[in-house]
C-alpha cells in the first residue's frame, strides 16, 4: 500500500507527502505532530481501536483534525467486510480479539470521538460510494451485503 501511495503521489506532483509503516496504537511521534491524521477502514480491525484514536489525538496539533472514513457491515458474525482479502473463517478465528468487528455506526463514531475529547465533532453517510459499490456487486455477479461507509471528524481544542 506504501508503495502504490508513493506512485500516486509522484504521479500527480506531490513531492512533499511522506509515507511510514506504524502500529495505529503505538506511533512512531512525538506529541502534537500533525495537523490533521486520516483513518481509512482501519477501526474495526484494530485490537484496541479506542487506544488508536487516543493515539492518533496524541500526535493533532491543538486545532488538528481526526478524520476517520469507516462502516457498518452486515455480513454476519464473524464475516469479511465486502472486498476483504480474508475469508470469513479466518475473521471469524480473530474475530474475538477485535472488538469492532462488523465496524459501527456513524453515530457511535461520533460518539466516541466526543468522548474522547474532540470538539466540532460531525459525520456524513458515504451514500455515493455505496451506491457504486452496490451496483458493481451486482454487475459482478456477487453476493450483495448491507453496509454503510461514512466519514466522521472531529478537531482537538486550541
Amino acid at each position: 500500500m506504501i508503495a502504490e501511495a508513493r506512485r500516486k503521489s509522484g504521479e500527480r506532483g506531490v513531492a512533499s507527502v511522506g509515507f511510514e509503516e506504524a502500529d495505529a496504537e503505538q506511533l512512531p511521534f512525538g506529541p502534537a505532530r500533525f495537523d490533521l491524521v486520516i483513518s481509512r477502514h482501519l477501526l474495526w480491525t484494530l485490537p484496541h481501536p479506542e487506544a488508536a484514536i487516543d493515539e492518533w489525538i496524541r500526535v493533532l496539533r491543538p486545532g488538528g483534525r481526526l478524520v476517520v472514513v469507516d462502516g457498518q457491515f452486515d455480513a454476519g458474525a464473524g464475516a469479511a467486510p465486502p472486498g476483504s482479502a480474508r475469508s470469513s473463517a479466518e475473521y471469524a478465528a480473530i474475530g474475538n480479539q477485535l472488538p469492532f468487528l462488523g465496524g459501527r455506526s456513524k453515530e457511535q463514531i461520533e460518539a466516541l470521538f466526543t468522548a474522547h475529547g474532540l470538539v466540532h465533532v460531525s459525520g456524513d453517510p458515504l451514500l455515493d460510494l455505496v451506491a457504486a459499490q452496490a451496483q458493481r456487486m451486482i454487475e459482478e455477479g456477487r453476493e450483495q451485503r448491507t453496509h454503510r461507509r461514512y466519514v466522521v471528524w472531529g478537531d482537538l481544542a486550541r
